[in-house]
């Protein structure tokens, strides 16, 4: 039976259709089936909508020490401000994706990103997940393992992945580093590759966060096989020059996606997990060839065996690379008859299929009504509009979003994170007190978006919202 959320009668129906008042968009069909239920996990979870909040590394967790330049912090935590920041974004029904979470601290990128792998990072987590159910949402915990989108001071140990790849360019690691204020080339620090006794240890460590994460109490777990992280590096033939049972084929390079997403569903059912792709993709240097003979065996092979919860593509040209001519040129050498996800979601049958990347109010209905994919992704509208769901549905304008806080707190955390405001308070609604007052006393809005056009260091993450390197981008 299809679990389905308590609705509190207590609070505004978040998808409750409103009348539109004059100076509101017009109704995105409230009827479309991108606001109809949707079965994931086998059926066991009934979605009420179909707008899903994507992954997006937000880097305003907690340290778990004060840490000082000879012994730096190197464990992160959850807190009431990240609670906060996914309550907001529940809704009733509703399908969050986490941040991309490490499984260990080998597995992390950067600074201030909560992992899931120590004892004292369940207590956070579990405000995050109470949170959202309390709003009758659902949350999964994405997964993620950089391997060599890393640096070794982050983590105090070698970065690692399918072979010992260096970085083919002196592209620098954007953040700060500990013991020392110089920006470092990831190709000075070439990664480790892996022995079979490394991948069974790292299947390991995914096996343990994944129990960890439904002990504290989410209602599932995604894999984050894209965005040229640890699993998207095995399935790459530009990074991966193994020889052995993990590399030299394409069936050979899906071995350790596989392996990693059987040894998951024997830890916790097929049915609690989601895998995120991007067959399409360039991000972290991903320039593999056999595109389609990979993913195409990679994507038949998880529907022969897992009944998963879903599938999670990232849509093609979604990465910030040099030019459009260089991105041309590298999707002309994949044969495809066009540069699309379609035959690798053909290859997936009935799974339940999520799409992210470039979707916003003006083609999200149209996406899913046309049968293309059955549900959607939003990262940085989700971080701009915290009633995304509601929005969509009623037709309401979306909140501006600044590029330059999607990563980090550096002049407080709050900022750009959990200050946004819902359709009630926002500048946007011209009935709204707060937009009564600023017109009274004859000012604008409070928010500062000048920096919205801003291209900051950071890229762009799972084609939907800038990322540093690594993680659940979107």
């Amino acid at each position: 039976m299809a679990v389905t959320r308590a609705r509190k009668r207590s609070r505004v129906e978040a998808l409750e259709p409103k009348a539109l008042d004059a100076n509101m968009a017009a109704s995105t069909a409230p009827t479309a089936k991108l606001f109809s239920p949707l079965s994931i996990a086998d059926g066991k979870i009934e979605l009420s909508h179909r707008v899903v909040m994507a992954p997006m590394t937000r880097n305003r967790g907690v340290p778990l020490a004060k840490g000082t330049p000879e012994e730096p912090n190197r464990v992160w935590l959850a807190d009431e401000l990240v609670a906060e920041y996914y309550e907001q974004r529940a809704s009733e029904g509703g399908l969050i994706i986490t941040e991309g979470i490490p499984p260990s601290i080998e597995a992390g990128a950067m600074p201030d990103v909560p992992g899931l792998f120590h004892e004292s990072q369940v207590a956070g987590w579990k405000q995050v997940v109470d949170g959202v159910h309390a709003k009758g949402g659902f949350i999964y915990a994405q997964l993620w393992h950089a391997g060599r989108a890393a640096i070794p001071q982050m983590s105090g140990l070698p970065t690692v992945s399918a072979s010992a790849t260096p970085w083919d360019d002196d592209e620098k690691y954007p953040f700060r580093t500990p013991f020392t204020k110089e920006k470092i080339a990831y190709r000075d620090f070439p990664p480790k590759e892996m022995s079979v006794q490394d991948i069974e240890k790292t299947i390991s460590d995914y096996v343990a966060a994944a129990k960890l994460a439904i002990k504290t109490g989410f209602d599932g777990i995604e894999v984050n096989g894209g965005n040229g992280n640890l699993p998207d590096q095995f399935l790459h033939s530009n990074i991966n020059k193994r020889t052995d049972a993990y590399g030299g084929t394409p069936e050979k390079r899906c071995k350790f996606v596989l392996d990693l997403i059987s040894a998951l569903a024997s830890a916790i059912g097929a049915s609690q997990i989601g895998v995120r792709l991007e067959p399409c993709g360039l991000y972290n240097h991903t320039r593999g060839s056999e595109r389609v003979e990979t993913w195409t065996h990679l994507c038949r092979e998880l529907k022969k065996t897992h009944r998963l919860s879903y599938i999670h593509f990232i849509e093609p040209r979604f990465d910030r690379i040099d030019s459009e001519k260089e991105k041309e040129g590298f999707y002309a050498s994949w044969s495809l008859p066009k540069v699309s996800n379609e035959v690798f979601r053909k290859a997936m049958g009935d799974t339940p299929c999520i799409s992210a990347g470039g979707w916003d109010d003006k083609n999200c209905v149209s996406a899913v009504e046309e049968g293309r994919y059955d549900a959607l992704a939003f990262a940085k509208w989700f971080a701009s509009t915290p009633d995304l769901p509601s929005r969509l549905k009623n037709g309401y304008p979306l909140e501006p979003y600044d590029r330059s806080r999607f990563y980090g707190g550096w002049d407080g955390r709050a900022k750009g994170y959990v200050d946004y405001p819902f359709w009630e308070t926002s500048p946007l609604n011209t009935n709204s007190t707060d937009s009564k007052k600023r017109k009274l006393s004859g000012t604008g809005s409070a928010r500062n978006h000048a920096g919205e056009e801003k291209i900051v260091a950071a890229k762009e993450e799972s084609g939907e919202s800038k990322k540093r390197k690594g993680s659940g981008k979107a």
